[in-house]
């Protein structure tokens, strides 16, 4: 197993040993101290992520970014990749790849019309790095777009450093339940 391999593992174990509780509770913190971020405020279209099981819970914030006339997308994935579509109605989900939660009626949305995007992680660095889940489906996505990237981060999963490659993207913000670390260059 490789060192990427190995901390994914282990990191994914920490988050699995996190109580519901608990984690509802960093999700409701975090979720606010996002909601408040400039960026956030400032922007008009907003990629989100549908939360699995163990992730930081974005629900909240999502139903906050909808009461400020935010238009709200989310992840669409495809054996080509990524792409994003509006989340017009929760009712209107269902389960795609990966057993993710995916809008289904709406077209696709430009990636460079999006402004702001949440993105989960297994751990992030507060320095901006972040480790997925390890299918390469961000950092293939990320690219294409002008957005403000903001990982949302359980505490626990905050790290000083993470193991990375040359395509792992880097997020401009991380976003945890105490705080918001901006990227440093």
């Amino acid at each position: 197993m490789n060192e990427k391999a190995a901390f994914r593992k282990q990191m994914r174990a920490i988050r699995r040993a996190l109580s519901d509780t608990e984690r509802t509770e960093q999700s409701l913190r975090a979720c606010k101290q996002a909601f408040m971020l400039p960026q956030v405020q400032r922007a008009h279209i907003i990629m989100a992520y549908a939360p699995m099981q163990e992730e930081l819970n974005v629900w909240p914030l999502l139903h906050a970014l909808s009461q400020a006339d935010k238009q709200i997308v989310l992840p669409v994935v495809e054996k080509k990749g990524m792409h994003a579509r509006r989340l017009t109605r929760q009712e209107h989900l269902q389960a795609g790849a990966y057993g993710i939660l995916e809008p289904t009626e709406e077209e696709p949305i430009a990636p460079e019309a999006i402004e702001v995007i949440f993105v989960p992680g297994v751990a992030f660095s507060k320095t901006g790095e972040r480790m997925g889940m390890g299918a390469g489906y961000y950092d293939r996505f990320l690219p294409q777009t002008k957005a403000f990237t903001i990982g949302m981060c359980l505490s626990q999963l905050l790290c000083d450093a993470i193991p990375t490659d040359a395509y792992d993207c880097r997020m401009d913000a991380v976003c945890t339940p105490s705080g918001v670390f901006y990227r440093a260059d």
